[in-house]
């Protein structure tokens, strides 16, 4: 639900929940190999990194069992992150203490560190609130980025989540999100490919999705016992005898609920259990000879399976055709693989593990749409469990607004002259105290700017866009545009809807269009000094809100704006209590009308002619989070001046 873009992270301590359980037990160089965790982080810390936050990483290696193992330190592992990011990494010898808390006292903006493996300590399985403490108390956020421990309650996936502001990382959220709407709104037909070798790791997933399948194809050791409950012989291949009824019963409900299974007609048969055993045939489902052993599915069944698959739209596969892990039992998993690698617009959402292992050793990891990091984490996702690492940081203790103050600069500076104030913001940082900065040059300036204040942890926003992603409007910018160039865009300013004639409605659907492509709107509401004297601020200002934001499917990524519009550009401005009555009242009553409590984690600025002056007496009402700042926003030191005058004010 919280995802890290919702949290005001520039320049803070990020302690970071990463899975770097890679096979270390097969040699250093081995890491190389199997770094797709460690890949799948990347966006996150890179995320951290260009926001100037201070990143701690913490994850756990092997099984230690709660003592120190030398063979189990995670300095290797930061090493080869360190290669991936092409960013310095510091492993620390140690998870908590005096050291650990003198090196993180001096990390400069953008660093990373790398905690010690969190199972050298006993409190780390048994989610011990005093080792949870003990890691809280070195950071100001936390953020899950570790699905693959997700369905673990420990302490460092649910334990901190009770002392810290926390949230989703990218990897947990691209996890939630792509299987999630496998398992909500597929693209039908809906497929899902199962194998590995047993039944009794797969009944949550099949009870979950049964209701929503097309197709079920079966493989692996799993169709051992699909093929015995349906009175084949299967030699003496493993059968999964106390599944034999569930196996019975899910065939039962296949047909009652037209699902189209797919059970191999030919199997490969060994006649022991080796990677190179004496002999190996292609046997019919139905004739497996005594004593022989299903290894894998017959070439002529991964060919019919392959065919069928490609006709569906959303597969969902979990576990391999055969034992993939001998070479000569991998010909099924592989062809397999390939079909749906290759099929064009099939959605392929691939459970972890060994299925994501198969994948990662054939080199069809970009050709998925979605291979999942965690085995019995995505086992239990997609069989409707709640995973308590999720769960904890969408119960989480969240912080109140971040202090805001964003300068729009409107239809000011040349390109030189955005740059030389940008550069001159970012040098005074240090001035402003603990609050969010954002400026807002005009479109041709977002990206000097952009480069100016890189590293800072300044957000860049835009000053307007279009609601439609293209076409032809003469002029005009899509979110699509934006995106890459800034992370906020104001939407519905005083000035747009005066001089340009804009509606609700139409900043309603810019809203809409924002937060599609990932932007975090800034929406501004106001009413005009006629509309004051006649005595209806309130109601106008809360109908605006109302139509702007109606619908919106994140409003904790949204901020408001106050800007009454006999303020702006005048020199005059609204009384504190003015503000606030309007802040606190109107506006925050109509956003709990439409979203609840989370209308109360909404950021409200005021903006109207903000100064030095007065910005301290605005911020120091309760309701007021920070502030639009305009032609004093042009000034570097006397922007500067503002955003210290803010943090002063809400401590």
């Amino acid at each position: 639900k919280r995802s890290l873009s919702q949290l005001d992270v520039n320049g803070s301590r990020v302690l970071v929940r990463v899975d770097f359980n890679v096979p270390i037990e097969q040699g250093i160089e081995a890491i190389a190999g199997y770094d797709q965790r460690l890949r799948a982080t990347l966006p996150t810390i890179q995320y951290l990194i260009e926001r100037g936050c201070r990143t701690i990483l913490c994850s756990h290696l092997g099984r230690p069992r709660a003592k120190v193992d030398e063979a189990l330190r995670l300095g290797p592992v930061g090493d080869r992150l360190a290669v991936l990011l092409d960013h310095p990494v510091k492993s620390l010898p140690e998870i908590t203490g005096p050291s650990v808390e003198a090196a993180i006292a001096g990390m400069a903006p953008g660093d990373v560190v790398l905690l010690e493996n969190l199972r050298f300590d006993a409190g780390e399985e048994a989610n011990d609130p005093g080792f949870a403490q003990s890691l809280a108390a070195l950071t100001d956020y936390f953020v899950m980025d570790a699905f693959a421990v997700a369905h673990r309650a420990h302490a460092s996936t649910v334990g901190v989540t009770e002392y810290l502001p926390s949230a989703m990382g990218f990897l947990v959220e691209r996890e939630v999100t792509s299987m999630g709407r496998a398992l909500e709104s597929p693209e039908k037909p809906l497929a899902a490919l199962m194998g590995g070798a047993k039944v009794s790791d797969k009944i949550l997933l099949l009870d979950n999705i049964m209701d929503k399948l097309d197709h079920l194809f079966i493989g692996g050791g799993m169709c051992v016992t699909f093929l015995k409950a349906q009175g084949h012989g299967v030699g003496a291949s493993q059968v999964e005898e106390d599944r034999l009824e569930f196996a019975r019963e899910m065939l039962g409900e296949a047909e009652k609920r037209g699902i189209k299974v797919h059970l191999p007609s030919e199997v490969v048969v060994a006649s022991e259990f080796a990677a190179d055993p004496a002999e190996v045939q292609v046997s019919s489902a139905d004739g497996v000879p005594e004593g022989g052993i299903i290894m894998d599915i017959a070439p002529s069944a991964a060919q019919q399976f392959a065919s069928e698959l490609q006709q569906c739209r959303t597969v969902i596969w979990n576990g391999p055709m055969g034992v993939f892990e001998m070479p000569r039992f991998s010909e099924g998993t592989r062809v397999v693989a390939e079909a749906i690698a290759g099929a064009p617009g099939v959605t392929s959402v691939v459970g972890g593990g060994s299925t994501a292992e198969t994948v990662e050793a054939l080199g069809l990891m970009d050709s998925m749409t979605h291979v999942s990091t965690g085995g019995g984490a995505s086992l239990e996702f997609l069989g409707g469990i709640e995973l308590p690492g999720i769960a904890a940081t969408w119960e989480a203790v969240q912080a109140m607004p971040r202090s805001i103050v964003a300068g729009n600069w409107k239809m000011n500076t040349t390109l030189d002259e955005a740059a030389t104030l940008a550069s001159e913001v970012a040098e005074g940082l240090a001035e402003a105290g603990s609050v969010e900065l954002i400026l807002c040059p005009p479109y041709i300036s977002l990206a000097v700017v952009r480069r100016a204040v890189n590293g800072s942890g300044i957000h860049v926003g835009a000053q307007n866009m279009h609601y439609e992603a293209s076409g032809a409007f003469t002029g005009e910018v899509s979110a699509a545009m934006l995106r890459s160039l800034c992370h906020y865009v104001i939407l519905g300013h005083s000035e747009r809807r005066q001089l340009f004639g804009e509606t609700d409605e139409t900043v309603n659907r810019k809203v809409h269009a924002a937060q599609d492509a990932g932007l975090r709107p800034i929406v501004c509401v106001g009413e005009t000094l006629a509309q004051r004297e006649e005595g209806g601020a309130a109601d106008v200002v809360e109908g605006q809100v109302l139509a702007c934001v109606a619908d919106v499917h994140d409003i904790t990524d949204v901020v408001v704006a106050y800007e009454p519009v006999w303020a702006i550009g005048t020199g005059r401005a609204a009384t504190p209590e003015i503000a606030e009555e309007i802040m606190g009242g109107a506006i925050r009553d109509a956003l709990r009308d439409l979203f609840g409590d989370d209308g109360d984690s909404v950021p409200l600025l005021y903006g109207g002619s903000v100064n030095v002056g007065n910005a301290a007496a605005f911020a120091a009402q309760p309701s007021i989070n920070g502030a639009l700042v305009g032609g004093a926003s042009l000034q570097a030191d006397q922007f500067l001046q503002i955003a210290a005058e803010v943090a002063g004010a809400k401590g």
